[in-house]
């Protein structure tokens, strides 16, 4: 098997235990939980300065901290994939998201950042466009003066919805999927391009609204794509 088609969530705890002993065992669960609950501290600053960012271009904003979970799987799939990886490489303990309404204000908000960094109230340790198949947001990675790290991605509306249609593919399959997952994920993605804001707004906050009601866990395709079915 292709390393870079293995997914996140099909990592089972057998291949965690296997590759990422030492994440599991107590003390890593410690740093773990640690490094997390650093991020959850600061999430209310973090929160306001930068949904206050995204207010002063029009754009939209959410945020997550990642779960333990999740994040042994990351460490797993890096690991599996032949990196050296561990809990100290993980960039996105904190999430965030600023969405803007069209492509020149990813500028603005690339210098609301970068505006934020010469006050002070965060240092950016990188930032670079990401285009990965039918993915592409800006991504600027930034550490507080607290030394939590964090990844704050900028898209547009119909980025947005590409990213949340496709992510529980992605979470299944890697990033080099069968050709039958493949084709669905185009079609998705040729969807969210094709459509409104408004309307990829809409589609965006109904797939939240599942995968919360999900419990966070990868939602199963067909429920994308019963909302999909709505742009058609």
């Amino acid at each position: 098997m292709n390393p870079q088609s293995i997914g996140e969530a099909t990592i089972t705890p057998q291949a965690q235990q296997q590759v990422a002993p030492d994440v599991l065992s107590p003390q890593g669960k410690s740093q773990l939980l640690q490094h997390l609950g650093s991020a959850t501290k600061e999430k209310p600053i973090l929160d306001t300065i930068l949904r206050n960012l995204a207010a002063k271009i029009g754009a939209d904003f959410s945020s997550r901290v990642k779960n333990p979970q999740t994040t042994v799987q990351k460490i797993a799939q890096k690991r599996l994939q032949g990196r050296d990886y561990g809990i100290q490489n993980i960039n996105d303990a904190y999430g965030g998201r600023i969405i803007v309404n069209k492509s020149p204000d990813v500028q603005k908000a690339k210098s609301g950042l970068e505006n934020l960094a010469k006050a002070g109230a965060i240092e950016i340790l990188k930032q670079q466009r990401v285009n990965n198949d039918t993915y592409s947001a800006y991504h600027v990675d930034i550490q507080t003066p607290g030394g939590t790290r964090a990844e704050i991605q900028v898209m547009t509306q119909k980025q947005e919805l590409e990213s949340l249609a496709n992510h529980p593919l992605r979470s299944v399959h890697g990033e080099n999927p069968p050709d039958s997952i493949k084709t669905l994920k185009d079609r998705q993605a040729q969807l969210a391009g094709n459509i409104s804001n408004s309307k990829a707004k809409q589609v965006s906050l109904q797939i939240k609204q599942m995968a919360e009601a999900n419990g966070g866990q990868p939602l199963d395709p067909r429920m994308v794509a019963s909302a999909m079915r709505s742009i058609v």
